[in-house]
Order: C-alpha cells, then structure tokens, then sequence
C-alpha cells in the first residue's frame, strides 16, 4: 500500500491511476491529513501494509517535512521509507528533506514511468 500527500487534487488522482497498476493507493490532502491517517492505520492493525509514502513537499497546514517529522519522532511509524517531490529545485531543498528523515526527493518534472522505475529499482513496487 502506499500512501499519497498532495494538495492537489488533479495530480492525487494521477497518481493514483499510475500507482494503483501495483498496489492500493490512499490519498490525503495534506499532511495533517496524512497523519490522521496513519495513525488511523496503525489504530486497525493495517499500518504493516503501508510500503512507503509519497508526499508533496509544500502543501497548507503541515508541509511534506512537518509530516516527516511526525512520521519519524513516533516509535511505531519511524521506519516508513518518505519520499518527497517537488517543483523547485533549489538544493536546500534536497538538505532540509534529508535532514528531517525523506529517502529521497523527486522532482515533478520527472516522468511518471521514471518514478515508478525508481521505487521498482528500490524494491518498492
């Protein structure tokens, strides 16, 4: 399972149409949102399904590095690989998602069979 974070809800939904050729996609809308839903996942004994999760970097209410810290400050939640991406390409970029815990950072520009031949490289699809 992997779980998607955009605020955008044209490129959610393109996501999930490439991403769902390999295993369930959840979407949320942002990183509160993203949250929520992991520890609603950890709460009914299905967060073990969740392979990895791809979020947007800049969204409102908690961006992609706010929920990463989430994610990687709580004991049952630490080991979900996080991959970012993003439309900007400034090298802080890369740092600060390194920084709070990402595997790694896309950018959008990259195709979306490049993005799934990265995470099938990875093991991840």
């Amino acid at each position: 399972m992997i779980l998607v974070i955009d605020d955008d809800p044209l490129l959610s939904l393109i996501l999930c149409k490439h991403l769902n050729k390999f295993m369930d996609v959840i979407v949320a809308h942002d990183g509160e949102d993203g949250y929520f839903k992991l520890l609603s996942m950890k709460k009914n004994g299905t967060l073990h399904t969740l392979n990895f999760v791809l979020t947007d970097l800049m969204m409102p209410k908690i961006d992609g590095f706010g929920f990463t810290r989430l994610v990687k400050t709580n004991i049952d939640t630490k080991k979900i690989p996080i991959f970012g991406y993003t439309s900007s390409s400034s090298a802080s970029i890369l740092v600060k998602a390194k920084s709070v815990g990402m595997e790694s950072v896309f950018h959008k520009s990259k195709s979306f069979l490049e993005l799934i031949e990265e995470f099938k490289a990875r093991s991840l699809l």
